[in-house]
Formats: C-alpha cells, structure tokens, sequence
C-alpha cells in the first residue's frame, strides 16, 4: 500500500508521482486534495474516476469548502478563500478569471456579459458540481487498514483516542483528526500512524507515526516544493517535485 501526502490541486505532480508506483497497489491521500495549486478540479475527478484503486481521508481543506458551501457567510467564506480556496474555484470556473475575454463572435456583447455573469454567480455560490459535493461529503476521517492508521492530521493525546474518533472536526476546533497541530500521539494497540497536514521539509518517519506533508505546492520555499509517497510496511519513500507551478509560491505564515 502506498500513501501519499497532501496534494494541494497539484494534478501533473500527482500523476509523475504515481507513474513511479506500481500499478497493482492500491493509494490512500492524506486529505487536502484542493486549494493553492492549479488543478483542484482536475485532481478531484482523478481520485474519483480510480475509486477502485484510490481512497482520500478529509484533510482541512475539503472541510473549510464544505463550511463555506453550508454556510456561505462572510466568516467561512473568507477562512476558505484565505487558505487557497481561490484557486480551487478558478479551477471549477475558469471563465470568470480570464482577463482578456473575447465573447464569441456569433454571440452579442449583451448575450456574452450575461453568460459572464452567471459563471460569476455560480462562482460565488460555490456552485461546485453535486457528484464533486458528494465525494467530498463521503471522504471519512480515517482509514484503518490491519495496524495501519491514515488520518490527515496526527492524534490529539489530551482527547482519548476512542473519543476523537467519533469527533465531528468539522467546524475546525483544531483538536480532531482532520485539524490538529500538534506532538503527534502514540496511537494504541501499536498502530502506525500516518498523515500530512502540517508540512515539513522532508518526511519524518518513527516507529510509530510517518509525517508526509512535504509542501507539494510550496516551490517558492527551500526544502518544499515536493510531493511524497509512503510505502507501507516497507517504509519507502518515493518523491516527486512540483511540476504544477511556472512561478514560486511562497509558503503562508499559517500553513494551514
């Protein structure tokens, strides 16, 4: 099995990086499959269209989208948008950032601005597709596979772990599996833990958790800019550098 880290709508990274995977193991995400990179869309319907093969837990991300999806008020719209939620939206509509428009020639200015403006509309709504809207309603919060245990973030040891199992993370109270940052926690019954979320310049593997967020999207900072692959239980590390971005990116003081 391999598993590999926080994507960030990284679309051509993610695929140079699974050309270097065997084809008949199956791949599990650490969340974050959108925002900050290009491709969000197009990385989304990827993941969907190779169910058979492929699996994602939720990462931050995908709930920060749902809230603002729910809820589209000024305070999760902005927390979304804040984080990279732009680019996932110009990815799903693409018209409405264009900056040298040209309307068709058999179709009248007026025709035109009025097609603009409902891709503007839809935008704004979060208009995302339904089948989009249902995968990331579907994703779990963890996959246990024998002793192997994938979550996006690491375990909170101040919350029992049979109880932050059953949290619902999804307002962002930073103390589930899909929020938290922080020590990560020795999980029970000697399961390996692995996840993203937080990224690190390279990846960190102990005897007991594998940290794999290596900054896929952050070109523009030394030590990032790569995407990681995890092969368990052999531990073996494939990695792939961004191949997503012509211009650097530089890491937010958040990371979120």
């Amino acid at each position: 099995m391999y598993i590999i880290g926080d994507v960030h709508g990284c679309l051509k990274t993610l695929l140079a990086l699974i050309k270097k995977l065997p084809t008949d193991e199956e791949i599990i995400l650490t969340g974050d499959l959108i925002d900050r990179g290009p491709s969000s869309k197009e990385v989304v319907q990827w993941v969907m269209d190779n169910s058979d093969r492929c699996r994602s837990v939720v990462g931050n991300h995908e709930q920060m989208l749902l809230n603002a999806h729910k809820e589209p008020d000024i305070n999760n719209m902005d927390i979304w948008t804040w984080n990279g939620g732009i680019a996932t939206l110009d990815s799903y509509f693409p018209e409405t950032i264009k900056k040298n428009v040209f309307y068709r020639i058999d179709e009248d200015e007026h025709n035109y601005l009025a097609r603009l403006n409902e891709l503007k509309q839809a935008r704004n709504r979060i208009d995302i597709p339904q089948d989009h809207l249902d995968f990331f309603e579907s994703m779990p919060q963890y996959i246990k596979e024998g002793d192997l245990f994938i979550s996006h973030t690491s375990w909170n040891m101040r919350i029992p772990f049979e109880n932050v199992i059953k949290l619902d993370d999804s307002k962002g109270y930073f103390k589930g599996l899909t929020w938290f940052r922080g020590t990560p926690g020795r999980l029970p019954d000697n399961m390996f833990h692995v996840f993203g979320h937080t990224p690190i310049s390279k990846p960190e593997i102990t005897d007991y958790y594998a940290d794999i967020d290596t900054g896929a999207c952050f070109v523009g900072s030394i030590g990032y800019g790569k995407l990681t692959a995890l092969h368990y239980p052999s531990m073996q590390i494939y990695q792939q550098e961004n191949l997503d971005f012509p211009d650097v990116i530089k890491l937010s003081s958040g990371k979120n």
